[in-house]
């Protein structure tokens, strides 16, 4: 059982303790971009959780309003469009599991991303969860920093395993906290 009113402020923690204290290395197959270093910081959990989607704050309001207590997983149950960032809450603890070593075989590059979505547009690269479920997989989709080798986690959500599995996908050799 969930408890309704503690459990973004379950995300936050487990987000803050397993991925905002280290970046993140991904050693990859590909010669031009052999390492991809991600840095991971506690404002943009709003946004992956999607609550952009039903009209909450987002970057370190939205990370004080967890905090508070002023958004609630019991408070935004009741909103219309729950249901399209319900996966994404449900499913968070996922990364955990897709920053482990094997937890992810393959990336998606933006050279071989022909699907012409206005978000694939704006992703450099898109990571995918090695386990499927009835068919789905989790998605982080990444950003370059301006001006560094930096890269920035942009969205997170679920996605049907077929939507991209026609395309070229780079493997990914080796995941490192760093």
């Amino acid at each position: 059982m969930i408890d309704k009113d503690n459990y973004l402020i379950e995300i936050l923690n487990f987000f803050t303790e397993k991925f905002c204290q280290f970046d993140c290395l991904i050693e990859t197959n590909y010669k031009e971009l052999p390492v991809v270093k991600i840095s991971f910081e506690a404002n943009q959990l709003p946004h992956l959780l999607g609550f952009q989607k039903i009209n909450q704050v987002g970057g370190i309001r939205g990370v004080e309003n967890i905090k508070n207590k002023k958004i609630t997983l019991k408070a935004i149950e009741k909103h219309d469009k729950y249901f399209e960032i319900k996966p994404r809450i449900m499913g968070f603890k996922r990364l955990n599991d897709m920053f482990q070593p094997q937890g992810m075989e393959y990336c998606l590059l933006k050279k071989d991303n022909k699907n012409a979505t206005k978000l694939n547009q704006v992703l450099d690269i898109i990571l995918f969860d090695k386990e499927k479920r009835n068919n789905h997989i989790y998605i982080l989709g990444l950003s370059k920093a301006n001006n560094y080798d930096i890269y920035y986690p942009r969205t997170f959500f679920e996605t049907k395993a077929s939507k991209y599995s026609h395309l070229k996908m780079t493997r990914i050799k080796n995941i490192t906290w760093v």
